[in-house]
């Protein structure tokens, strides 16, 4: 395999809480602002922290706008769920001796009480969280970060996740890049290294990269 590391966003490519973070915005919003945003105009705040989507949503203030934020996802953890394949994916990437990390959006918090319930936190070595670096996604921080951490170079990193802010911040590291067509809203304009339609693509597809 050409990579020694595999990297993975979390939200809408390891685990689907669309359902949750689109709900909750809406709700939130309703509640601070007395108005009914669609869940479509919604979906940009998919791979952003919190307080950015609440800033391009009018809400001023964004720390409040979280907590409340938090308080309504809670009502709908019940519908977070793994994607079909992906502890397949983990366990055979694992074989094939590759050091699995993770880059994500949310805060360490969301990343013990969202994610590390459904029993994956051991097969990765480096977790790279939205306060582990200056600026976010899209910006190249997070994963000059987590090259940093890894003590490797660029050239032996590959970045999944399913949004653009994804895919972004792995071109502005010189770092290569696949696109989780399996949680992806839309592929248009977005120029990934890799499409990979369901997670069993991953590992065929990187066996002969």
């Amino acid at each position: 395999m050409k990579y020694t590391h595999v990297v993975f966003d979390i939200d809408g490519t390891l685990i689907d809480t669309e359902n949750a973070v689109l709900h909750s915005f809406q709700d939130t919003i309703q509640e601070l602002s007395q108005r009914k945003v669609e869940l479509d105009d919604l979906k940009f705040t998919f791979g952003i922290p919190v307080e950015a989507a609440l800033n391009q949503l009018g809400i001023k203030d964004v720390q409040a706008g979280s907590t409340i934020w938090h308080k309504h996802l809670k009502n709908y953890v019940y519908t977070f769920k793994v994607f079909d394949g992906i502890e397949d994916l983990l366990k055979e990437l694992k074989f094939q001796n590759c050091q699995l990390g993770i880059i994500t959006s949310k805060n360490r918090e969301e990343y013990k009480n969202d994610f590390l319930p459904f029993g994956f936190g051991e097969y990765f070595d480096i977790v790279v969280s939205v306060e582990d670096s200056v600026r976010p996604k899209p910006f190249p921080d997070p994963m000059l970060r987590y090259l940093e951490l890894a003590g490797v170079g660029e050239d032996e990193v590959l970045y999944i996740g399913d949004s653009i802010y994804d895919i972004q911040c792995a071109k502005d590291a010189k770092v290569d890049s696949g696109l989780a067509l399996w949680g992806s809203h839309s592929v248009r304009h977005i120029h990934a290294t890799y499409y990979f339609n369901k997670p069993s693509d991953v590992s065929s597809g990187l066996k002969s990269a």
